[in-house]
């Protein structure tokens, strides 16, 4: 995903040997949308809590073993708008797909946070 994001930023997609530009830009545009990300992160919990009882309801035992601070859908989500930006610029040619990208990461962060009843969560 980041080696994608580099190509399509910098434009080097010719320095790196036959890798084209729908390429990178069909797996961004794959990657870039809210199920996926919410699939991701979901994958990644699980991952993380294999062991964990479901009969044994103490939620104060349980520990994060790693850190989600940056993996999880809303900071993505903002991440995208912020990369589709600065893609819009250098490849004016997928511009209305990049803002369709942008307007669908934008409503997902506001679902998201309208969900929110209190500024911990």
């Amino acid at each position: 995903d980041d080696t994608a994001v580099c190509t399509l930023l910098c434009r080097n997609y010719e320095k790196l040997g036959g890798v084209d530009l729908l390429f990178n830009f069909r797996q961004l545009y794959a990657t870039w949308k809210p199920a996926y990300m919410i699939a991701k992160f979901r994958t990644k919990l699980d991952k993380e809590y294999e062991d964990f009882d479901e009969y044994n309801t103490d939620i104060q035992s349980l520990e994060y073993k790693s850190s989600f601070d940056n993996e999880d859908p809303l900071t993505e989500a903002f991440r995208n708008i912020f990369i589709a930006k600065e893609f819009a610029i250098n490849n004016v040619e997928y511009a209305s797909k990049v803002q369709e990208i942008e307007t669908e990461n934008k409503k997902f962060a506001v679902k998201m946070l309208d969900l929110c009843k209190t500024s911990e969560e």
